[in-house]
């Protein structure tokens, strides 16, 4: 049933208007919440850096490869020669993995660190002793033929490597401190090279195999490279909620449960994209950090992300409710005061210290349950006080809470987020045009009795 009223004498388009410019006025709050957040993060990040650095941080692996220095003479007698690394890789290649994930505190943030057990398996066939890799010149030292690992931090090391040779006999890694620390790549992660004497394998002319394990802890992030021509690698676990990610993905045939997961990887040579056997001027390792097969055990959907990605809607948020607070006015013939609606924009920037404040404390799901109670109880019932009436208060309650629910879905529904907020914005404007299709805009003089239909 259609609703009469009596205009004010007052123009309600230029009402309009600074309601719009009030709305976007009350969105400069969000960018304060957003500092905030930004300082929360980065306590975050700087306590998960801390913990990290306790354990060994992120761990990258590389398996058993066989270097060989080399060094070619300068056509200049008075110039010293070119050093390289002649690096040959196995031809097949495995790594079992069994990470054991449990979670450190400081203060109120929660990090997750791992206690690894990795198995490695390595094939090689003969090694020629006038390797075409190399320029014809090259001087090759084979007594100086070494096996070399790689591990992204020693300090998580639990236990001395040793490695097995097929025969049952080990021999034990060192440091390699002629590699100057292995490989730094462009990514921040890096590698720590260790080696052990391989002169006599490479002497006896024969197909070779070696095998090892390694003990380490390590943080945030675990991977490994594909070491061989065709390497294999299974990862298991007590996590369950990894983020895989590097140049290869996990098989079909993994398995994501409450209880942990367990996924297996298959490099082929040719997916590798990186030769049997490399010159090297050094031991940078770029195209195999490019191709690692990797974990994340850092949750990427964590409350800061989701509240960031709310602040991005404040400003269509704030409109929403100042658009409804108009309408209000509209239908109630009652007028709401520019500082009131100030008000109500406050109200809503305070929605989102609550929200990060409480998430850090009970999670998400209930820190936005608390503010969104407690922003829909507060601007509702402020709309009943100001327009004098229990309904209208009931009207708002219900408005508002549809509001905060589609704030909700927009932060759960990542990829379909710009679509349901550019529905929500169509439909907001499409509902205003639709109840004011018979205002007078300009606010005549004298008063004159107008009637919304179907508001």
């Amino acid at each position: 049933m259609a609703d009469s009223f009596r205009v004010p004498s007052r123009s309600l388009g230029l009402k309009l208007l600074l309601v719009c410019a009030l709305a976007a006025l009350m969105s400069i709050p969000a960018i304060f919440v957003g500092i905030v957040l930004w300082d929360r993060m980065s306590q975050a990040d700087k306590a998960t850096n801390e913990i990290s650095q306790t354990v060994g941080g992120q761990q990258t692996l590389l398996g058993p490869i066989l270097s060989v220095p080399y060094s070619v003479p300068s056509p200049d007698p008075k110039q010293p020669a070119t050093p390289g690394y002649y690096v040959i890789y196995p031809d097949t290649g495995t790594a079992k993995a069994q990470l054991n994930v449990k979670t450190k505190s400081r203060s109120i943030y929660v990090v997750p660190v791992f206690d690894s057990t990795t198995d490695f398996t390595a094939q090689f066939s003969p090694v020629s002793r006038a390797p075409q890799e190399l320029p014809s010149n090259a001087i090759v030292d084979w007594a100086r033929a070494r096996l070399i690992m790689g591990v992204g931090d020693l300090r998580g090391a639990k236990s001395e490597a040793v490695l097995t040779l097929a025969d049952g006999s080990t021999r034990a890694f060192e440091p390699a401190s002629e590699y100057q620390g292995g490989a730094v790549y462009q990514g921040g992660y890096g590698l720590n090279l260790m080696a052990v004497g391989a002169a006599d394998l490479v002497a006896a002319d024969k197909p070779f195999s070696v095998s090892t394990q390694l003990l380490l802890t390590g943080a945030k992030r675990f991977s490994i490279l594909p070491f061989a021509k065709s390497t294999s690698a299974a990862v298991n676990s007590n996590w369950p909620d990894p983020s895989f990610e590097g140049g290869f993905l996990p098989g079909d045939d993994r398995t994501i449960t409450d209880k942990g997961f367990a996924a297996t990887w298959t490099v082929p040579y040719l997916a590798r994209n990186v030769a049997a056997a490399q010159a090297l001027p050094n031991l940078s390792f770029d195209q195999l950090f490019q191709r690692d097969m990797a974990i994340k055990l850092v949750k990427e959907d964590t409350a800061y992300r989701f509240i960031a990605r709310s602040l991005k809607y404040s400003p269509l948020f704030v409109g929403l409710v100042f658009i409804a607070y108009f309408l209000f006015e509209v239908t109630s013939g009652k007028r709401v005061h520019p500082a009131q609606f100030i008000l109500i924009g406050l109200a809503q920037a305070v929605f989102y210290l609550l929200l990060l404040s409480f998430s850090e404390h009970v999670g998400f799901d209930w820190a936005f349950l608390i503010a969104a109670l407690a922003a829909v109880g507060q601007i509702g019932l402020y709309a009943g006080a100001v327009f004098g009436s229990k309904a209208y208060a009931m009207r708002a309650l219900a408005v508002f809470a549809g509001v905060y629910v589609l704030l909700y879905v927009l932060m759960r529904l990542e990829d379909y987020a710009l679509v349901v907020g550019a529905i929500a914005s169509f439909v907001a404007i499409a509902l205003t045009m639709w109840m004011t299709r018979n205002v007078d805009w300009y606010g005549g003089a004298q008063p004159q009795d107008a009637t919304l239909k179907g508001a």
